[in-house]
Order: structure tokens, then C-alpha cells, then sequence
């Protein structure tokens, strides 16, 4: 009898569906008009709507991480703090004084995104194994190691959706935490990803 390996935090994180609540809409909504007045009054740059929808997607992925079905506050203000960051750092300098100041409560909730990044390289990873499949590629090696990779660029593609700055990306390819799970290959522009199987799960991905 063989002992397959448990499900891994990636896999039981797709099953997790949160959404946000009206409450919380409304407080991205104000921030908004918020932020939208003070950029116009600064002659700044203005937020717009995509803003606000990657702002959505970045609560519920830090949601979806924390394998829960519902959106938090902490969740929400984590959201509003990447976004407002990653805004303030795309105006000159005196607007971006100016703003930063002005939104400094929001600041303070600030943290890093390696988690956030980890779980957008997953995912893609889940996609290219699922191409692999459907192609019948070879991807387990004889000693049961299952090799996957992604590009770079696709992260940077990703990671776009959620106002992610390239900066950001490669801190995190810098990071122990990435050195801890993943390979980047600088020659190819690879980011590899390479897992142990069980030798039942192995010989029937070999025989797909």
C-alpha cells in the first residue's frame, strides 16, 4: 500500500473561493475618491479603476493564501497599503511626499509579498503542469522528480495584475524563501520548480 503525499497549501488554496463584502467595497471606493482629489490637487498622476479591481484581487489572493472564505479587514488594509505604495511611488517626488504623508495610516500596514508572489508562481505552475499533461510530456525523470518550470517573464506578466513592480519580483527571486522552493535559471530566464513524487504517482504520470 503506498502512502501518497498530502495535499500541498497550493492545491487546497485553489478549493478557496473568498469574495469581498459590500463594507469592503465601500472602503476601496472611498480611498479612491480619496486619492483621486489629492493627486488632481497635487497635479499628480490619477487612479483609476484598475486601480481599485487589483486592490480586489490582492484581498482575496491574501485570503485565498490564508485558506480562508472570507476577506478580512487585515486583508483589505494589506490591499490598500500595497496599492497605495506602489501609486506613491510612481509620482515625482514632491507629489509623492505630499501623498505620503497624507496617507501614512495606510502605510503602516505594509508587508512584504513574498507570500503573495509564491502563490502567483504556483499557480502558474498548476497551469503548465496541466499543458504538460494534455501534451504528454515527459516531465518525471527516473528517479521520480517531477521538473517544471515557468519563465520569467510570465511572473512579471502576473504579478503586473496585482500593481507588483518588477523591483519586487526580483527581491523575491533574492529571497531564502524562494531559494528554499525554486531554482531561477538565469541563462534561459527560467524559474524551475522540482518535487519528489511517490513511485505510484510517478510511473502513472510517466504512462499519461
Amino acid at each position: 500500500t503506498h502512502t501518497h503525499t498530502q495535499p500541498t497549501h497550493t492545491h487546497r488554496s485553489e478549493k478557496v473561493q473568498p469574495r469581498l463584502t459590500n463594507i469592503d467595497r465601500d472602503k476601496l471606493a472611498r480611498l479612491y475618491a480619496q486619492i483621486r482629489r489629492e493627486a488632481h490637487a497635487t497635479g499628480g498622476m490619477p487612479m483609476t479603476v484598475r486601480h481599485i479591481e487589483s486592490m480586489i484581487r490582492m484581498a482575496e489572493a491574501n485570503a485565498r493564501i490564508c485558506l480562508r472564505n472570507y476577506v478580512t479587514n487585515d486583508d483589505v488594509d494589506h490591499a490598500i497599503a500595497s496599492m497605495v505604495r506602489s501609486f506613491i511611488q510612481s509620482q515625482k517626488h514632491a507629489v509623492a511626499e505630499r501623498l505620503e504623508r497624507h496617507f501614512s495610516k495606510y502605510l503602516a500596514h505594509v508587508s512584504d509579498h513574498h507570500g503573495l508572489l509564491e502563490y502567483l508562481l504556483q499557480k502558474l505552475y498548476k497551469h503548465k503542469e496541466t499543458l504538460d499533461s494534455l501534451m504528454h510530456a515527459d516531465v518525471v525523470d527516473e528517479d521520480g522528480v517531477v521538473t517544471v518550470s515557468v519563465s520569467l517573464s510570465e511572473l512579471y506578466k502576473e504579478a503586473d495584475l496585482y500593481e507588483l513592480d518588477r523591483k519586487r519580483v526580483d527581491d523575491y527571486l533574492r529571497s531564502s524563501r524562494f531559494g528554499g522552493l525554486f531554482e531561477f535559471v538565469q541563462d534561459s530566464g527560467k524559474i524551475v520548480r522540482r518535487e519528489l513524487v511517490e513511485t505510484e504517482d510517478a510511473e502513472n504520470m510517466q504512462m499519461q
